[in-house]
Order: C-alpha cells, then sequence, then structure tokens
C-alpha cells in the first residue's frame, strides 16, 4: 500500500504493452539522486506482464494502479495526475528512459524561480535496442535556440510570447522531459483525453499562456522510437486533432504573429486531410479539405488538389454527393 504522506516529486508513468522496456525505465527513476519521490504507475489495460514487470521493481516508492485501456497515454497520465502526492509532477513514458540528475537538476529550477510552472529539458532519440539515432532532439529546432537567446522574461523562465509563438511553430518538448508543479495543473487542467494526438501540445500552450515555463538545458531523457510508438499510426485522427488544438489558439488575445502561424498550421493540415481522402478515392470529402485548406491560408498545394477534384467531378458527376467538411472522427 503507498503511503499517504506528501512528497516533493511524484513520476507519473503511463503504461501500457511495454513490458520489454519497463524495468530500465522504472531502474532509472529508481537511481534518481532525487531521493523525496513517488513513482505512480498506471497500467492500461496491459496484455502483456507490464504489472508483474512493474511489481518486481524493488521499491516502496512504486505504486501501481491498473485499470481498463482507455485507448491511449491521457487517462493513464490523467489517473496518476489525481493520485499524486507531490508538489512536482514529472511524466516519464513506460518505454523511456531519465537521465541521471534530471529530477534534481528541474527541482533545484523551480525552487530558485518560484514563478515558474514548468520546466522541461531536451532529450535524445534512441531505438528499440537504447542506441541513440540522435543525440539532441532540440538541437534541429532554431527557434528554441533563439527564444533561450532571448534572455528571460520578467517572472523567470523563457519570454511567455516567444515560446508561445515557437510552440505554435513546432512542439520541441518531449513530455517525458516536462515537470510541473500540481498547482498549475490545478489551475490549467490536465491532458485532454478527447483529443486523439497533439493533447502534449494542448497542455503545454495552456500552461505557457498562464505561467512562466523554463528551458534546463540537459539532455533529460532518452525517447524511445520503435514500431509500437503511438506516432506510428498515420491515419486521419493526427491531422485532425492538429487542426483542433489550432482552433483552440484563437482568440482575444491571440497576436497577429500567432494568427500567422496558426493559419499555416490549418492550411497544411487541412491540405494533408484532403491527400489522404484523395488517395482513398473519397473526392467529395478531399475537395471540401482542399477547400478549407484555401480557406486558412492560399497555397498551391491545396489548389491543385482542388483543380483535380473538380476536374474529376466533371468526369464523375457522382463523386460529389454527401460532401461535407466536418469529419472529425476518420480512420
Amino acid at each position: 500500500m503507498a503511503s499517504t504522506l506528501p512528497t516533493t516529486v511524484s513520476v507519473v508513468v503511463p503504461c501500457r504493452n511495454a513490458a520489454p522496456f519497463l524495468a530500465r525505465t522504472l531502474a532509472a527513476i529508481v537511481a534518481q539522486s532525487w531521493r523525496d519521490l513517488e513513482i505512480v504507475l498506471v497500467d492500461d489495460g496491459s496484455t502483456d506482464n507490464s504489472v508483474e514487470v512493474a511489481l518486481a521493481t524493488a521499491d516502496d516508492r512504486l505504486h501501481v494502479i491498473r485499470q481498463n485501456a482507455s485507448g491511449g497515454p491521457s487517462g493513464p497520465r490523467n489517473r496518476a495526475i489525481a493520485e499524486a502526492r507531490g508538489r512536482y509532477v514529472f511524466f516519464c513514458d513506460a518505454d523511456d528512459i531519465m537521465h541521471p540528475g534530471k529530477i534534481e537538476r528541474q527541482v533545484q529550477v523551480f525552487e530558485q524561480c518560484p514563478a515558474v510552472g514548468m520546466v522541461f529539458t531536451d532529450f535524445a532519440v534512441i531505438d528499440a535496442e537504447g542506441q541513440v539515432l540522435e543525440s539532441s532532439f532540440v538541437a534541429q529546432y532554431g527557434t528554441l535556440t533563439r527564444i533561450v537567446a532571448a534572455g528571460p522574461g520578467p517572472e523567470g523562465g523563457l519570454r511567455r510570447e516567444l515560446l508561445l509563438d515557437g510552440l505554435l511553430r513546432a512542439n520541441f518538448i518531449g513530455t517525458s522531459g516536462v515537470a510541473v508543479r500540481k498547482a498549475v495543473l490545478d489551475a490549467v487542467g490536465v491532458f485532454d483525453t478527447s483529443l486523439p494526438s497533439s493533447e502534449d501540445l494542448d497542455l503545454w500552450l495552456r500552461i505557457a499562456r498562464r505561467f512562466p515555463c523554463a528551458y534546463l538545458d540537459m539532455v533529460g531523457h532518452g525517447y524511445r522510437r520503435h514500431s509500437a510508438s503511438v506516432m506510428h499510426d498515420n491515419g486521419l485522427k493526427h491531422p485532425l486533432a492538429r487542426i483542433e488544438v489550432m482552433r483552440r489558439q484563437l482568440g482575444p488575445e491571440t497576436t497577429p504573429e500567432q494568427v500567422r502561424l496558426i493559419r499555416y498550421w490549418l492550411g497544411r493540415n487541412y491540405c494533408g486531410l484532403g491527400y489522404l481522402h484523395e488517395r482513398r478515392c473519397e473526392y467529395a470529402a478531399a475537395r471540401d479539405f482542399y477547400l478549407e485548406s484555401l480557406r486558412a491560408r492560399p497555397n498551391l498545394q491545396a489548389a491543385w488538389g482542388l483543380a483535380k477534384m473538380q476536374t474529376i467531378g466533371r468526369l464523375r458527376p457522382g463523386v460529389e454527393a454527401g460532401a461535407g467538411v466536418d469529419r472529425r472522427n476518420g480512420e
């Protein structure tokens, strides 16, 4: 039975069929130099022996919770957040590897900068065997380098508008690199389980709009890329989720530069949906998405796609029946 006493750090580990990697993931957390922590692992209906692997970890700071499969990592993450007793919540996916000293150094940032609500780190990309594929993920993002070079904002951390602009360009924050004050999650909410993907970016943007966020320049974990990773699913749900996240960013406080970035991504993802439907010979849907792409921003790809769909419509008059652009649950 897990202790009910408060602790400084709660490490949230969502798990779904991660048995080949889980023992090493937990060992790296247990070995962290910061000792005042708990590990809240929520098994999301695994059909392998993940639970047995977790229970074999000989550390009384580990709390294992089992639940039925929820369909994605947001559900088990939220369950673990609800159970967490720590002031600071750290995320670590069940196949990722924390590097030594990560927790201690992020806690130090929180202690030194009381206004900072979230601290994130760089990370390496590793394969299924743990071999390094990319030694630094954020090195490819000059945007983050420029944000850091601009210096801290008035409350510490990165300059808020620059960080928001950067995240609207690309999501350079890896989930297992993130630590958040529990009070911040209480204020902004947790992961949106209605989003099949991009739920991490949605949460980072909600936090960044209300609280200073800091970047700690260290490679804090190894992100494991393998065939069972969620992002290997290439269906329609990813662009649909990105569109929804971008739509949510439009509001009275959105700057002209942010509007430009949002419209760029809306146009790109609508165009991508048009192409996916075109490949499936679903020409009416393809036409509608190409039109939405052009409404978001003029672009040659969508214009060319729309021209093709209009030509097909003239050659095959029946293909336009049943058109309608709001197809949010396509697979």
